[in-house]
């Protein structure tokens, strides 16, 4: 543009300012196209700058100010501009009580406000009212508490001693950008600033300078640096893929939730891999609470958040054994599709138990590696589409055809029977049991069609109704059909005893219970364990080779609910107090059935005297050299810490590990007894 054409524009500018009311709605813009125009070329007509700057809107009086200011580094003296500052400075001296230096970038401060604090620079150098000046303006434009305005004060001291004296130039422009853009929230400035000190001086100065959008730019400026701080390869990835990246995640998920994603990861080895977890968040509208890892990598987020995300679908599910089944569940190549499908389809259903049965239903799943071929998941699809009462029974009959029947390590009965006789062949005590009769034995143990016959005659004898069990097989009783026998049993015990019938009859009753409890029947192999235990002779015990999960701590627990009901103390001898404990915690609910307490004797506070609460209940687990040291305790010490309970039965689990590799881990009395030295000669003895 010529220079005669620029004028008749300038001056057009000048005509409508000098017209105030009939063109106000352009007034502002106009002023600051002049006042950018003095800054680059002299202009001689300043009337209207003149009067503006003594406005009460702090944008025209600003920009009017900026105006005058140019003119007056280009040697043109406005009467009105240095009356202006005269002023100012007779303000400041009468509310500081100091000598005011003639200071343009303070005046232009001054001129910019809104509200001004003198109390704020009181008693500070001049050097520093920039700063206290601008601060205290940009936080009373914002309705904040104090913590806030402390909290921002103090993110701005952080930026000004990492800026090396740039700081206050950062400030104006942020100052300028608020003013003209006031529907900005104070949270969103707070944040801005908090990231302006891990942006460079110049990104951040070009943006706040040139931006009309600089709270958005700033932020995607400081996503862009965050990623390229996360690439393992930054020298393979271009500036321009970032900042592309960053703008698509904050179109996408807003700043928080970006940063969130960002804070997340450790690093970006993969960049398809980033992409593709951006597209699955946006796909499945992934909040901020659903991010909850730190420093990992991409694929350990992604598993994360397809954890949250199919937890969030179940209500009154344990979160915690969730997650973990979950997580194994996806380690195992189950996809998030597969698993999504089968949670939509739990959803839907009505059953008020849904969320225990079908976390079952995946524990069953994790515990015996169902592989996630196209065949288990349209078998599981069709499950759980049906009675949720069904689900275990149903999913177990998978694991089944998983892990045993396809790999041929589920043994039929009869090879069970017949392994046993081959390898015990020269056990005398072994060799009355006649193979069919094993046989016999474990198919009506099976039988969905058994009755309780056995004390049918005297049940019928009593005239209550309540103590009458219903004429159905075995297989359909509840809870409390168990329950009713067992009272039965212990008030008739001594019918029971060496009877081959309530040996079958207890068994079955209890493969129900432990379906109830686990949703597992007892297997041929626990059955025929069980056979040989309890048919063993008088006074004389077992020693059962049991394979690695073939259910030992089942076996025990049936073992022990058969004896308590007969009336005796069971104590469970585990390998460690920690088993004791765990499995002590498992089984109740499947002894409460009987009417059976259990518990464990660990030591969970200091003992000191009395008998231990745990052996009033019928069952007890423990360690061996803890019941070592209740004994001593009792025999010895005379505390009574067993009272007058006595050892009837003995189980012990895992006896080689027991017996042999912990057979040091024994309780010995820390100090000596009466006549020690008189048991020496029976150590010789002994020794020799």
């Amino acid at each position: 543009m010529s220079n005669d054409h620029f004028d008749d524009v300038f001056r057009i500018f000048i005509d409508i300012l000098d017209q105030n009311d009939k063109f106000r709605i352009f007034h502002c813009d106009i002023l600051v196209c002049i006042a950018l125009t003095l800054e680059f070329k002299e202009v001689s007509e300043l009337k209207s700058l003149e009067i503006d700057i003594f406005n009460d809107d702090e944008i025209i009086r600003y920009w009017s100010f900026r105006g005058l200011r140019a003119a007056y580094d280009r040697g043109f003296r406005s009467s009105a501009f240095l009356q202006w500052c005269d002023h100012i400075i007779d303000k400041l001296e009468d509310n500081t009580d100091v000598e005011v230096d003639f200071d343009l970038d303070l005046f232009e401060t001054v001129a910019a406000l809104k509200y001004i604090d003198f109390d704020k620079i009181y008693g500070k150098p001049q050097n520093l009212w920039n700063r206290e000046l601008l601060i205290c303006d940009l936080i009373e434009r914002f309705h904040i508490t104090e913590a806030e305005r402390f909290q921002f004060y103090e993110v701005w001291l952080d930026i000004e001693e990492h800026s090396k004296g740039q700081s206050d130039i950062l400030l104006k422009l942020l100052h300028r950008f608020l003013v003209n853009n006031n529907n900005v929230l104070f949270t969103e400035c707070y944040e801005t600033v908090k990231i302006l000190d891990q942006i460079d001086f110049d990104t951040a100065h070009d943006i706040l300078l040139h931006s009309s959008q600089a709270i958005v730019d700033l932020r995607q400026a400081y996503l862009t640096l965050i990623i390229h701080q996360c690439l393992l390869n930054r020298a393979g990835v271009s500036g321009e893929y970032t900042e592309t990246l960053a703008s698509n995640m904050m179109s996408n998920f807003g700043f928080d939730l970006s940063q969130k994603f960002l804070s997340g990861l450790q690093s970006i080895s993969n960049l398809s891999e980033f992409e593709n977890i951006l597209n699955f968040s946006k796909t499945y509208h992934i909040q901020s609470s659903d991010i909850y890892v730190k420093n990992a990598t991409v694929p350990i987020l992604k598993q994360s958040l397809e954890i949250k995300l199919l937890g969030n679908q179940i209500e009154k599910a344990d979160r915690l054994k969730l997650g973990v089944c979950l997580d194994d569940l996806l380690d195992k190549n189950w996809a998030f599709e597969q698993l999504n499908h089968f949670f939509s389809i739990v959803k839907e259903s009505n059953s008020r138990e849904k969320a225990r049965y079908f976390l079952s239903v995946l524990e069953i799943i994790s515990h015996y590696k169902i592989p996630p071929k196209e065949e288990n998941y349209e078998k599981i699809s069709i499950i759980l589409k049906n009675s949720s009462e069904d689900w275990q029974k149903e999913i177990n009959k998978i694991a089944i055809e998983t892990n045993f029947s396809d790999k041929g390590q589920v043994k039929m009965s009869r090879e069970l029977v017949q392994e046993l006789q081959s390898k015990n062949s020269q056990n005398e005590n072994l060799k009355t049991f006649d193979e069919e009769k094993l046989l016999d034995l474990i198919e009506k143990i099976k039988s969905s069609n058994l009755l309780s016959l056995l004390f049918k005659n005297i049940i019928e004898k009593d005239s209550n109704p309540k103590h009458r069990i219903p004429s159905i097989s075995i297989s359909q009783w509840t809870k409390d059909h168990i329950h009713l026998w067992a009272n039965i049993v212990k008030a008739y015990a001594t019918l029971c005893i060496d009877s081959e019938d309530f040996i079958i009859e207890a068994l079955a009753v209890i493969k129900q219970a432990n379906f109830m409890d686990t949703g597992f029947h007892l297997t041929d192999a626990q059955i025929l364990s069980c056979l040989i235990v309890l048919n063993a002779n008088k006074n004389q015990g077992r020693l059962l080779q049991v394979g690695t999960g073939e259910g030992k701590s089942t076996i025990i627990s049936v073992l022990a609910v058969v004896y308590a009901l007969l009336g005796s103390t069971v104590d469970i001898i585990t390998s460690s107090p920690v088993l004791a404990e765990r499995d002590a915690k498992e089984k109740e609910n499947f002894y409460n059935m009987f009417g059976l307490q259990c518990s464990h004797n660990n030591d969970k506070v200091v003992y000191l005297s009395d008998p231990k609460v745990c052996y009033r209940k019928q069952i007890v687990y423990g360690e061996a050299a803890q019941f070592q040291f209740d004994t001593l305790r009792t025999e010895y010490a005379e505390l009574n810490t067993l009272a007058d309970r006595k050892c009837d039965v003995a189980i012990v689990d895992e006896v080689d590990s027991t017996l042999i590799d912990d057979s040091s881990k024994i309780a010995r009395s820390a100090s000596s007894i009466s006549g020690m030295d008189q048991l020496q000669i029976i150590y010789h003895l002994l020794w020799y």
